[in-house]
């Protein structure tokens, strides 16, 4: 993230990562639900609107995966030139897939609200998986291309060597800044989206106010809507000129630029990828009604159907809010226990002298032990909650999860011996 070196102390660091992590799987946990609902109701799939919705939810649980990903590996492994361009690639077109995919969904809300008679015939699945196709082909081609100019001019020996995986020090050639002001003067996607949206926003802003005075709630939900489209268009547009508002801000704070640069990040790369959910998922009637019907028996309602594996409960009975707080609470702490003991247990395994002395492998099976038991026990109450289980992978996770939680006290006692 526009940084030649990492400046940042381990707890900083170990910070930074935790909070991108948690908030990448909160953001993709809540996504990924709404993603289950499509694909489980036939009505969504049927309609243009949710179809380029869902596209935009996927495309955003792609770009935050492999922006969170990027972010942890420059932390901890060192990254040569060619997986860098790989996931460089991937985070790029996905990022340029966003704005594009607003504008295609206002072009379509325009059509739905200021010319219904003519959607049905307009607006089509078919036009919408084609428009989809279109939209990754204009993003990918300028990423693919700063690719094959690096193939081009650079010996392919530079692809072994350890990147900062970043554009600026990845695409520096002179043919790359040729590459993007053609782009930019040829095909301009902020101009381009910026006017789309404009153009038709205006639009369905003014025929919301027609029918107000006969539907006052549908116009205020109309316009409410929008008001969170431009939000939404914004955000999205700031990830453009990040590079910019790093350049200043950290010019005029220079002792704060790691710190700059990350909040940046996550308020042009994380947090935008939030607001998709809670502007179609939520208020969309429809969606949020089947949303119910999918997850009601996960959060609140009996299954008799289904074998359920949980802790001394015949059946959950917590709001989704209490269902959610509880997960996201067991996999933090998880993941922080772990992470801790993972860095003991490398630690343990880059040492020979460890490897020598019975205490530290008592020690450090103890640790693994641990680890194992507080993956699964995690792992069960979240797959408790949110995936059927039957009889047979419910037996496997209790047999492991109880031979670990048996496992500590004897390991203790070895070692008290």
């Amino acid at each position: 993230m526009n940084t030649t070196k990492r400046q940042d102390s381990f707890n900083d660091a170990f910070t930074k990562n935790f909070v991108s992590f948690a908030l990448g799987f909160i953001i993709n946990y809540i996504n990924g639900m709404f993603v289950y609902t499509y694909f489980k109701s036939v009505v969504f799939r049927q309609d243009p609107r949710y179809v380029l919705y869902i596209h935009l939810v996927i495309n955003d649980m792609i770009m935050l995966t492999v922006t969170v990903m990027l972010q942890i590996l420059t932390y901890t492994v060192p990254l040569s030139f060619a997986p860098c361009c790989v996931i460089m690639l991937i985070s790029v077109t996905a990022n340029k897939n966003s704005p594009l995919n607003l504008a295609g969904m206002a072009v379509e809300r325009y059509i739905a609200v200021c010319r219904p008679l003519h959607h049905s015939q307009l607006c089509t699945v078919q036009r919408a998986y084609a428009l989809i196709a279109l939209i990754w082909a204009v993003s990918f081609i300028p990423s693919i291309s700063d690719v094959i100019i690096l193939l081009l001019v650079q010996p392919l020996s530079v692809f072994t060597k350890n990147v900062i995986c970043y554009p600026s020090f990845l695409y520096n050639t002179p043919y790359h800044e040729t590459q993007s002001l053609v782009v930019q003067v040829t095909c301009p996607p902020v101009f381009f989206v910026f006017l789309t949206l404009i153009v038709t926003y205006m639009k369905v802003l003014y025929a919301a106010r027609a029918v107000s005075s006969s539907n006052q709630a549908s116009a205020k939900n109309a316009h409410n809507t929008i008001l969170l489209h431009g939000v939404q268009l914004l955000i999205c547009m700031l990830s453009y000129i990040s590079p910019l508002i790093n350049l200043i801000l950290v010019t005029a704070w220079p002792h704060k630029r790691t710190i700059i640069i990350f909040t940046t990040f996550l308020f042009t790369n994380l947090l935008p990828r939030l607001l998709s959910p809670l502007i179609y998922g939520v208020r969309d009637q429809k969606l949020s009604s089947h949303f119910r019907v999918h997850f009601g028996c996960e959060f609140g309602l009996s299954c008799p159907s289904r074998t359920r594996c949980d802790m001394n409960t015949t059946k959950r009975q917590d709001s989704f809010n209490d269902a959610f707080t509880k997960n996201f609470v067991s996999f933090a702490l998880g993941f922080i226990i772990n992470y801790i003991n993972g860095m003991f247990v490398y630690t343990y395994f880059k040492s020979v002298v460890f490897r020598q002395d019975p205490r530290y492998v008592l020690y450090i099976h103890l640790v693994i032990n641990d680890m194992i038991m507080l993956t699964v026990t995690v792992m069960l109450q979240i797959l408790t909650y949110t995936v059927p289980l039957s009889f047979a992978p419910c037996c496997v996770i209790m047999l492991i999860s109880v031979t670990a939680n048996k496992n500590s006290p004897l390991n203790l006692a070895g070692m008290a011996v």
